[in-house]
């Protein structure tokens, strides 16, 4: 076989894994991995893309490794619709924490598939939230978004209003605020739907 069919084989097993990989990450929060973990998990998805491709095409290779050679290009679409169509569902299944919460729900763990407290609370809580700065100021808010990163704390609180000392608010003007680390969250108190003057 020529080095260069050689090398568009190894990429041909390697390539859908790497990118079913990329998919998943950009679609979930997950944490800092190292080369080897990267190319540990551009393999397993390498290897479930492959038992895919098997079911329909049996064990004959998109590109073939003998003369004459040849490249069957609808298996190679194929490959890549596979590839990306695994990155989306695992990407979703990962972000919705879904395979441990089906474990937490049957007592068999009590972890969840998010990366910190932080983003696993916003994403299973939503609504109307009092959050407390450090310099002791108070808002109002309804919680839109919030950062996934670990040992990130963003907030953003749209319709957002300052607490006074005597209890009243006073809206901000604009669409709302943006809390970052610099504002030093304290604590994020989620509250009914009636304790907002909104």
């Amino acid at each position: 076989m020529p080095q260069g069919l050689q090398t568009l084989v190894a990429l041909l097993v390697l390539l859908p894994g790497f990118v079913s990989a990329r998919i998943a990450r950009s679609l979930s929060a997950q944490g800092k991995q190292s080369e080897l973990d990267r190319v540990i998990e551009a393999l397993i998805f390498s290897f479930f893309t492959y038992v895919v491709y098997i079911v329909f095409f049996g064990t004959s290779m998109p590109i073939e490794a003998l003369p004459p050679y040849q490249i069957h290009r609808w298996r190679v679409v194929f490959l890549a619709v596979v590839a990306c169509g695994l990155g989306v569902l695992w990407g979703y299944v990962h972000s919705k924490d879904i395979p441990l919460g089906l474990l937490r729900r049957w007592r068999l763990t009590e972890r969840t598939s998010r990366e910190s407290v932080w983003n696993d609370v916003f994403s299973n809580v939503e609504g109307t939230a009092q959050v407390g700065l450090h310099d002791g100021r108070n808002l109002i808010g309804w919680i839109r978004r919030y950062s996934d990163l670990e040992g990130e704390r963003s907030l953003f609180l749209e319709k957002a209003s300052w607490v006074q000392e005597d209890g009243s608010t006073v809206e901000i003007d604009g669409k709302g605020i943006l809390l970052t680390d610099k504002a030093e969250i304290e604590y994020v108190m989620f509250l009914n739907s009636g304790s907002s003057e909104r």
